[in-house]
């Protein structure tokens, strides 16, 4: 069976980044600032991205049923500029962030990184002498356990490379679906949430292949002397709404961000959040054209064209 090229970046969500009256995407590459145009099924995929097993279908069938639902969920959103009250919209909406949080490349690699690493450190334990690799496999069938010594050189192999070990996509997808469930869901269930709205129609938000920027710190409560951690989300929905949440509630439901009132250290500006989306990006970043601007370290807002031909670093 061909292999099947699958979006980890829903369509419809990308879409949303598109600007009015056109059709395709300005993609720019984060490792030397190219750019080209395209439409949006090209981008946000990987091939076999939800196979599992033989079954190539079944994953991305089941995706696309929710991915029709939040649709329409986003589209009420921007059109009635507020945050759904209805407890299956929320679910649903918590649902998405927590996917596009952990349904990436980017955390794919690093998962890949950190079990390939726990697999050499048992490894060379294990087989460190024959008495540790006995005592550690005493529940198995001595009959049916592989020799120590070959044991011992393929665990060698391992560590000097010239062993690769890969995994299927069904094991990421149910890693993902495990923290999704058992971690993010009940994370944002205690945090508040906003919709931060640009007013001005000049300034717009971006979207990467990492969209989802989160932040863990320490944030300074008015009248305490304590500083407490915190927990904060940001999530672009579309070119001029961003969804913003914190574990201290100190912004409103609706939050309608003014250009004019632009300070370089506001974190809540339309350049910061765009800087914050590309912050997490790994190979692109989504934009309806290059009329956009990001926030340096330091404070200053740049266009979006004076990053073209660049390596992009926030």
């Amino acid at each position: 069976m061909p292999a099947k090229r699958h979006h980890f970046l829903p369509q419809f969500y990308l879409r949303g980044f598109l600007k009015h009256n056109r059709n395709q995407l300005t993609v720019i590459k984060m490792d030397n600032g190219d750019f080209f145009k395209t439409d949006t099924k090209n981008v946000g995929l990987e091939t076999d991205w939800n196979r599992v097993g033989d079954d190539r279908s079944s994953t991305e069938e089941h995706f696309a049923k929710i991915d029709g639902q939040t649709s329409r969920l986003l589209s009420k959103i921007d059109h009635d500029e507020t945050l759904p009250t209805d407890v299956d919209d929320i679910s649903l909406l918590f649902y998405f962030i927590a996917r596009l949080s952990v349904h990436n490349p980017s955390l794919r690699d690093r998962l890949r990184k950190d079990r390939i690493n726990h697999l050499k450190h048992v490894g060379r334990w294990q087989t460190s002498s024959p008495g540790i690799y006995y005592e550690a496999n005493k529940d198995k069938d001595i009959d049916k356990l592989a020799p120590y010594e070959r044991v011992k050189k393929a665990v060698e192999n391992l560590v000097d490379g010239k062993y690769k070990i890969s995994f299927g996509h069904g094991y990421f997808l149910q890693h993902e679906t495990k923290f999704i469930e058992q971690d993010l869901i009940p994370i944002f269930c205690d945090l508040h949430w906003s919709l931060l709205i640009a007013k001005d129609p000049t300034e717009s938000f971006v979207c990467s292949d990492h969209p989802v920027f989160m932040n863990t710190g320490l944030t300074e409560l008015s009248g305490e002397t304590e500083l407490i951690p915190s927990v904060a989300f940001s999530l672009p929905l579309n070119r001029r709404i961003c969804l913003y949440a914190h574990s201290i509630g100190f912004l409103p439901e609706i939050y309608y961000i003014s250009k004019e009132n632009w300070m370089g250290n506001s974190m809540l500006s339309v350049p910061h959040l765009n800087s914050r989306t590309i912050y997490r990006a790994k190979r692109h970043v989504y934009a309806g054209d290059l009329n956009w601007e990001i926030a340096t370290a330091s404070g200053e807002k740049r266009n979006a064209n004076s990053l073209i031909g660049k390596r992009l670093r926030i």
